[in-house]
């Protein structure tokens, strides 16, 4: 069917490797549109898997893992869904059927266009040297054009790019952490780049097993393009499909097929990683080579199935992560990213889903990250993860500052470091380079919640009341149950003077933290929230920066440094004492400022 035709409203140009419709075009391979043709040939007809790979590819050896992928990609160019399907439907154990209606398009020959009575003849009246001339002419500039746009498509305004979900195309559905794990090593290859800005995993994640057109994703995320494709697993061969695509035209700038052994699946991550930085005009230096050479398949599996399940934050799928990052490092004892893998378990929580005490945690964290960075100093993961423990445990705030520095150096894409970087600034006080930091992290993960409600946080922290409640309602549109954020859009209303909003909003957090209803009557504003509070708390035990607030608010100092003491002794509780909105009460009083340099944190 080499003739145009119509299969609902998709308008298909063989000829050309086009779908059409009013306001898209979407540009196919050539091996795709055979498919296609000669589906919609045989439109109707039940059409086995040997009948289309004898007709399409006319090849011996092509396994049907070639056609299912193939018919995948067919699927996502028409819109398809195999299981409400509108143009192919599977037929189990036998092949396929193409359901939607064809229309043929007939072609008039040119011959009978010539025979055509013409109204006018105007071109025989003109001189064939002017109109040689004036084709010759329109062809040079033409063809200029061309080559100017040649020269001009070093995909120079390709800034930002988010990569999505690979889909797991794997007869077995347990191989998606597969998957999200060649997902996880691209965006990581892809974020070293420092010129091209690189969606954080957290918010493409979000768009796992989405619909939704890529030109409303790009739009989310702010991004010029969008990087999908497929990953396919049948035993130890791995094969993946990706294509780079512009995010204003959804126009296919690049795709590509790679097939590799298992053993080979790094050097081909960062094979498709540099052919998508050739394609929009950025190069990778960071060489792979040595890393492949310290994993063994085997062990490159087991760390591949610690991501997923540390990626999950339940307590569950920590302890899960921690005994593959360690199934990793007993096969392959020198391969960094385990290391630092299981530093981020044991720092999860402070410990808690692993059941250890905070400073054991710590420990162990500290001595995992730091094999991490014998192995492989220029591992940005580790600098960051570092970072986070001279931060929060050590209170060594400059030693805190060089790891986060350094891990942006090597990863400028780090969502987590921009963020984790962010916190310690607040904390010092710098706030313009705090709100500078997170607002970076937040447009390298625009829809993640805490990174949402960090923003919030570090606005309030630097007093831009306006800004934080903006940013505290934005995040819980998001998510209304983030029980922390409505306290900080009750502490925005307090110190505004607005007391009964300020009341609902801390009764919202305590409700969404398990307090009951009832147990709240009788609480009209906000001195006698957080009397009531105090009275919670010290049933309880818990000390807590709000427990410590509502004892500042109340001018009960005493009592209030008295928690903060025991908090310095556990080694927490004591990050942003210099400058909590909540602790002003204190800042007079000796003993705080004698705390405040014992932290290091002395103004």
């Amino acid at each position: 069917m080499a003739d145009d035709f119509q299969i609902l409203e998709w308008l298909v140009r063989p000829d050309q490797n086009t779908l059409s419709q009013p306001d898209k075009n979407v540009r196919i391979e050539p091996k795709i549109m055979s498919l296609l043709t000669y589906l919609a040939e045989h439109a109707g007809e039940a059409v086995s898997k040997e009948q289309i790979l004898q007709a399409v590819w006319d090849e011996k050896f092509i396994s049907d893992e070639v056609l299912t992928v193939s018919i995948h990609e067919l699927r996502k160019a028409l819109g398809d869904d195999a299981k409400s399907p509108r143009f192919i439907k599977t037929l189990p154990r036998t092949g396929y059927r193409f359901v939607a209606p064809v229309s043929h398009i007939a072609t008039v020959p040119f011959d009978e266009i010539a025979n055509e009575p013409q109204p006018l003849r105007l071109a025989a009246k003109l001189n064939w040297r002017v109109i040689s001339a004036a084709a010759g002419a329109a062809l040079v500039l033409l063809l200029v054009i061309a080559l100017f746009s040649l020269l001009r498509t070093p995909r120079s305004h390709i800034r930002s790019v988010a990569v999505l979900p690979l889909d797991n195309l794997s007869d077995d559905a347990e191989q998606g952490y597969f998957a999200d794990g060649m997902t996880d090593a691209l965006i990581t290859d892809l974020a070293r780049m420092g010129a091209l800005k690189v969606i954080s995993r957290t918010s493409v994640m979000g768009y796992k097993g989405t619909r939704k057109p890529l030109r409303e994703i790009a739009s989310e995320l702010n991004v010029d393009a969008v990087v999908e494709g497929t990953v396919t697993r049948s035993g130890d061969q791995i094969r993946i499909t990706v294509q780079l695509i512009d995010g204003a035209t959804d126009q296919h700038i690049w795709a590509e097929k790679y097939e590799r052994h298992l053993s080979d699946v790094i050097s081909m991550q960062s094979e498709v990683a540099r052919a998508i930085a050739h394609r929009v005009g950025e190069r990778l230096d960071y060489q792979w080579k040595h890393v492949a050479e310290k994993v063994s398949p085997e062990a490159y599996e087991s760390y591949l199935r610690g991501r997923f399940f540390l990626n999950q934050r339940t307590r569950e799928g920590v302890q899960k992560a921690l005994s593959y990052f360690q199934k990793t490092i007993a096969e392959a004892p020198e391969y960094a990213p385990a290391y630092a893998g299981i530093a981020s378990c044991y720092t999860d929580g402070d410990g808690m889903p692993l059941g250890l005490e905070r400073q054991e945690a710590y420990s162990r964290a500290t001595s995992a990250v730091r094999r991490a960075l014998d192995l492989d100093e220029g591992l940005a993961e580790a600098h960051a993860a570092l970072g986070g423990i001279r931060f929060q445990y050590d209170w060594n705030w400059q030693g805190a500052e060089q790891e986060f520095k350094r891990a942006l150096d090597l990863d400028p894409n780090s969502a987590i470091a921009h963020q984790w970087y962010a916190e310690l600034l607040s904390a010092l006080g710098r706030h313009q380079e705090a709100t500078a930091a997170m607002e970076r992290a937040q447009k390298l993960n625009p829809i993640d919640v805490m990174t949402n409600g960090d923003l919030a946080w570090v606005y309030y922290m630097a007093r831009q009341y306006d800004q934080a409640m903006d940013q505290a309602q934005k995040t819980l549109e998001m998510d209304p149950k983030l029980a922390w954020m409505h306290n900080l859009v009750g502490g925005v209303y307090r110190i505004k003077g607005m007391d009964r909003e300020a009341v609902g909003s801390y009764k919202i957090a305590l409700t969404l933290s398990g307090t009951s209803v009832d147990q709240l009557k009788g609480v009209s504003d906000t001195l006698s929230l957080f009397r009531w509070r105090l009275r919670d708390a010290e049933r309880s035990g818990a000390d807590s920066l709000p427990l410590v607030g509502a004892y500042a608010v109340l001018g009960e100092n005493d009592k209030a440094l008295a928690v903060l003491e025991r908090a310095y002794r556990d080694h927490r509780l004591m990050l942003w004492l210099k400058v909590a909105p909540a602790l002003d009460g204190l800042r007079s009083d000796a003993r705080f400022a004698d705390l405040l340099r014992r932290v290091g944190l002395e103004t």
